[in-house]
């Protein structure tokens, strides 16, 4: 059965997803997930992908990405050879390092948008890495509270622009996150 093609975003903004192979947990290492951090900074600008958020959790990866469909096709392919040609070569295995192509979703409206952000933050205390939200060192919510320099900075400059037209301070964002979230992402289970 022939694939189906990727619906375009009228936003141009999706929510993007990769998954080890066998659900493994390929960024199981501080290190891995630090080179996947690395490799994304290597090359967004290059293919022109606006960052709003973004998480690298041990077996995989969520991204909240602006860009057009066919350049974030060619991303997501560049990123994740790389990755898996670092992994394989770490690991001394060859093979699939993900588990099927990356999943897309499109972000058509901003209540939908604010709703995947906050999903995407909230990814490793629900997985019991970290209890404090800015505490991950391998996610957006620690970027959008340090303000990292802009060299090492992968978030876009409207993200930050959004967050302040929207809650005007750094104190609602982060109450923001407390709230209960009920919508449904493409890595979560249909009841």
């Amino acid at each position: 059965m022939a694939r189906q093609p990727r619906r375009e975003s009228r936003t141009k903004i999706y929510h993007l997803v990769n998954r080890g192979i066998d659900r493994k947990a390929i960024f199981g290492e501080k290190r891995e997930r630090s080179r996947m951090l690395n490799i994304i900074r290597e090359f967004y600008k290059k293919y022109q992908v606006n960052f709003y958020a973004y998480c690298i959790m041990p077996n995989h990866f969520h991204l909240l990405v602006q860009g057009e469909l066919e350049t974030l096709a060619l991303f997501m392919a560049v990123i994740s050879a790389r990755y898996a040609l670092y992994y394989n070569y770490k690991h001394q295995r060859t093979g699939y390092v993900f588990q099927n192509r990356y999943r897309s979703q499109c972000i058509e409206d901003e209540s939908y948008f604010w709703n995947c952000l906050r999903y995407i933050h909230l990814n490793p205390i629900k997985a019991g890495l970290v209890r404090e939200l800015v505490g991950y060192p391998y996610g957006s919510m620690k970027e959008f509270c340090t303000m990292n320099d802009e060299e090492d900075q992968i978030l876009c400059a409207d993200s930050y622009k959004k967050i302040k037209e929207h809650f005007g301070n750094s104190r609602e964002f982060l109450a923001f996150h407390e709230q209960k979230c009920l919508e449904l992402f493409i890595d979560e289970k249909r009841g």
